[in-house]
């Protein structure tokens, strides 16, 4: 045989060597491809199966509800009225709970507290969970009277005719009645009454006065909220003095020859020390009750229940005065509302209002809890006659709020308007023809 020539020699071997490298790369990437790249790839992950993409929708979609035990009936409270507070009021409330649940053995109350306003609160609660799970809205609601025209137009609350017939009974005061009526309905049980007094310390003063002018004498400030956005106290004064609200037509109302005999008080009161520039700080009557408790003044304008809830021992309360001649003590005050999601169920849900609303249970924890009664056999019953003459003094002059679309209206211009005088002493008549003038129709050519 012919001996290769170095050159080819070369040649096959090289490409022997490029064959073997072939197979042995694919072989090394036939046995190791699970370990040369789980370096170079992710890990896989177990997932669910995919599902199919489908575009958002435009509204928002209720949020499903966990399952509701029918036969647990929930109340919404607002922090002064939580059972679970120490105290004798609380432990009233609990016990008329165990009442209902003696009565009606097949249901449980629960008791939640809601803040009075805030995004957690009565009404944005109610709003909200109507909306998203409508099966946890409450069974009853302890409502304003403000929050109960509000509910009620949204549609959050049912009437409690057809339910109930307890609102017939004769023993109820006018002013409660009203506190529960919106629109010719009745949407619920009131338990609980609130109105400005005139608080003050006699032994102070050396003097108890029934009139502003008798107050004027005294040289002493009244503490107010004079930066209170709902303008209480200046409503309250200008229907003393037969101010008319609305119009024949129903449209919002201030005369501007009434509003002045308002702001020209306020004015004289600045001058003689009564309602100092400094009461434009105020705009809550908590604090105006704050600043009365920390001798900031001898007398005050201040809540029933704050003044009936501590009773101060050198403190004497009044009806809040008239600044004219017919008697409007500004009152609130809290109903129970029917909100109960099982219509099959609000028969008994009603029964639990009617036992909290029963004349001899309020008699007991309106007088613990500080609230002025509904009922008038409740106040009857009692038992500190010095406080009972005072409520049937304020009782029958209650006057409440006028619906909250007019309050929305007139409410701002009179509390610009109380400002001016007290705190920027502007002059009152001036102050006036400014603040119905947004009120005045347009003239027709």
């Amino acid at each position: 045989m012919k001996p290769l020539s170095s050159g080819k020699m070369a040649s096959n071997w090289l490409q022997k060597i490029s064959i073997g490298t072939a197979i042995l790369l694919a072989a090394l990437l036939t046995a190791c491809s699970n370990s040369l790249f789980d370096f170079l790839l992710p890990e896989p992950t177990l997932t669910a199966p995919v599902t199919p993409f489908s575009p958002t929708p435009t509204s928002p979609q209720p949020t499903p509800t966990l399952p509701v035990d029918p036969h647990q009936i929930i109340l919404w409270v607002p922090p002064q009225f939580d059972p679970q507070n120490s105290g004798e009021a609380g432990n009233l409330f609990k016990n008329q709970l165990a009442v209902f649940e003696r009565e009606n053995p097949k249901y449980r109350v629960v008791v939640r507290v809601k803040a009075l306003t805030g995004p957690a609160g009565l009404m944005e609660s109610m709003q909200s969970t109507a909306a998203a799970a409508p099966l946890a809205m409450p069974g009853l609601v302890a409502l304003s009277r403000a929050d109960l025209e509000t509910a009620t137009l949204r549609g959050l609350i049912v009437p409690i005719e057809g339910f109930t017939t307890i609102m017939e009974d004769s023993d109820w005061y006018s002013y409660a009645h009203n506190l529960a009526a919106v629109q010719n309905s009745m949407m619920g049980l009131p338990f609980a009454g609130d109105s400005l007094l005139i608080v003050y310390r006699p032994a102070r003063l050396g003097v108890k006065p029934s009139s502003w002018e008798e107050i004027l004498k005294t040289g002493q400030p009244v503490i107010f909220p004079a930066d209170d956005p709902q303008a209480i106290l200046t409503q309250a004064l200008y229907q003393s003095k037969e101010g008319k609200l609305q119009d024949e037509l129903g449209r919002p109302f201030l005369d501007e020859k009434t509003l002045s005999s308002v702001l020209i008080f306020y004015a004289r009161g600045f001058q003689l020390g009564i309602f100092p520039g400094w009461f434009g700080q105020l705009q809550t009557y908590t604090q105006a009750w704050q600043a009365y408790q920390d001798q900031k003044g001898q007398i005050a304008v201040v809540w029933a229940s704050q003044f009936l809830s501590t009773l101060p021992p050198d403190t004497t309360a009044a009806p809040l005065y008239p600044l004219g001649d017919k008697s409007s003590i500004p009152t609130n005050g809290w109903v129970w509302a029917l909100s109960d999601p099982f219509p099959e169920r609000r028969a008994v849900t009603i029964r639990l209002a009617e036992i909290l609303s029963q004349s001899e249970f309020l008699a007991n924890w309106t007088s613990a809890a500080g609230y002025l009664p509904t009922r008038p056999s409740a106040l009857a019953a009692w038992k500190n006659q010095s406080l009972q003459s005072l409520a049937n003094q304020v009782i029958p002059g209650a006057a409440l709020p006028p619906s909250n679309d007019i309050q929305a209206i007139l409410t701002p211009l009179l509390h610009e308007a109380t400002l001016k005088v007290i705190r920027d002493q502007i002059d009152p008549i001036q102050t006036a023809q400014k603040a119905v003038e947004p009120l005045t129709p347009p003239k027709t050519p």
